[in-house]
């Protein structure tokens, strides 16, 4: 933990410990520092918002349900990434993108609790209240020709499907191209962004956005009858749940479980956008992540993009 504050360390501890606590002593032995001192870090943190509550027998216990901290979604993780938390921003993904120009490294996170400018695909906006949900982004260089870049919004639609069964009793499906379901309803919405080196054809950096809503009731007039909630998780636990699965995808296989968990393959889906516009049936999904669709004289086509609903009767 070199670099870490005092009081993000003994964040870490306690996000680690969970429900079973850990006490003062324990982390003043950790830290090499008294127990006097790491009552006062934990009366820090307190001040800061965090519950924290402590109890004779199990010492110090951080219920991470009530904030979104680096540590809490640290302690979770499998493979190391650096996070970063703000209570709230315009957008994960501009943040980032102004982070990624000033030399941020590949594997950097960052969360929010709140976006008050959420952007989702062709500049619509994206639902972010305070509390209800987690809107994360995480940067990559990857450092390899465009044409062999492989389909980062497909493979977090899976990592987020991944997370939500984990945490939760609810299946979770993919509706081309971003958006993540749960019993008919959209959960989550996916933005991937990148710069690119034209000179060498590379990737400079990749930008993949991520919004879930959690426990988000009164949703906006015009999204709240298609839009809905996973139910109530640990936060931290749920961004370290996608970034698990993410790590744990392999790029060659992970369009196969894309094309398993799709909402839309063999249902009559309408298509709206300058490729093409109309009534098909979803027949497939390449492993382009292209969607390919027949139309009602019974000629295949190959979509590379577009908007897709899905006809319910």
């Amino acid at each position: 933990m070199k670099g870490e504050t005092k009081k993000e360390q003994v964040l870490f501890f306690l996000s680690r410990a969970g429900k079973t606590g850990i006490s003062g002593e324990e982390i003043a032995r950790e830290l090499q520092v008294s127990r006097a001192y790491v009552w006062k870090l934990v009366g820090a943190l307190k001040e800061e918002g965090y519950a924290i509550t402590g109890t004779q027998h199990k010492g110090y216990v951080l219920n991470t349900d009530e904030k979104l901290c680096a540590p809490a979604i640290c302690a979770y993780l499998q493979k190391p990434w650096s996070v970063q938390t703000r209570l709230s921003v315009t957008s994960t993904n501009d943040v980032l993108k102004q982070e990624a120009q000033q030399g941020c490294p590949t594997r950097f996170l960052l969360a929010a609790e709140r976006q008050t400018a959420g952007r989702g695909r062709k500049g619509h906006d994206f639902y972010s209240p305070e509390r209800t949900g987690v809107y994360f982004s995480f940067l990559l260089r990857p450092q390899t020709d465009i044409e062999h870049a492989p389909n980062y919004t497909c493979k977090a639609a899976v990592a987020v499907c991944r997370a939500i069964e984990t945490l939760t009793d609810r299946e979770a499906l993919i509706k081309w191209v971003n958006d993540v379901y749960v019993d008919g309803k959209k959960v989550c919405g996916i933005l991937c962004e990148a710069e690119t080196d034209l000179e060498t054809r590379t990737l400079s950096y990749v930008i993949v956005g991520i919004g879930i809503n959690i426990s988000t009731e009164n949703f906006p007039e015009n999204i709240a009858l298609r839009a809905g909630s996973i139910g109530k998780v640990d936060a931290n636990r749920l961004v370290a749940e996608v970034m698990n699965a993410w790590d744990a995808l392999e790029d060659r296989s992970m369009m196969e479980e894309y094309r398993q968990r799709s909402y839309v393959i063999g249902k009559k889906v309408t298509l709206t956008g300058k490729e093409q516009e109309g009534e098909f049936l979803a027949v497939d999904i390449n492993d382009a992540g292209n969607l390919i669709v027949c139309d009602p004289a019974g000629k295949q086509r190959t979509l590379f993009y577009g908007d897709v609903s899905v006809k319910t009767r």
